[in-house]
């Protein structure tokens, strides 16, 4: 699975292949045609996982405490690229709490969950009075 995401970001397998696409981003009940969408906005796109930039860059990044902004961490049961422990270790990072967790492929933004998600970013806003 790693190596197929590997080069669904870094060779651009998700821009050309639907159901590589769509394992790297989306459920298995995401509508065809919202695949395709995906996958015309993504032409003529950088990578979208650029190897050169990444080992340029300086990781890790710094520790977010000293920021005075909420955080919420958001995961999705069927994200093939970010696992269970990634999710809870990002909230950790962020001192957001316990992980919010949606039904979903990886791009929660576009997926079939995309209702439910905006549902729990409100009550979550709510929660903190925004």
């Amino acid at each position: 699975a790693s190596l197929r995401l590997t080069w669904a970001f870094a060779a651009g397998g998700a821009k050309r292949d639907a159901s590589q696409c769509r394992e790297t981003f989306f459920c298995d009940t995401t509508d065809e045609a919202v695949v395709e969408q995906a996958m015309a906005r993504m032409q003529g796109a950088p990578p979208l996982l650029d190897l050169k930039r990444l080992d340029a860059e300086s990781l890790p990044i710094g520790s977010p405490a000293d920021r005075e902004a909420a955080f919420a961490v958001f995961g999705a049961v069927g994200d093939n690229i970010v696992d269970k422990e990634g999710v809870e270790e990002a909230a950790r990072f962020y001192g957001a709490g316990a992980p919010r967790w949606l039904k979903g492929g990886h791009d929660v933004m576009l997926d079939v969950s995309k209702e439910a998600f905006v549902k729990d970013l409100l009550e979550w806003m709510d929660e903190l009075h925004v």
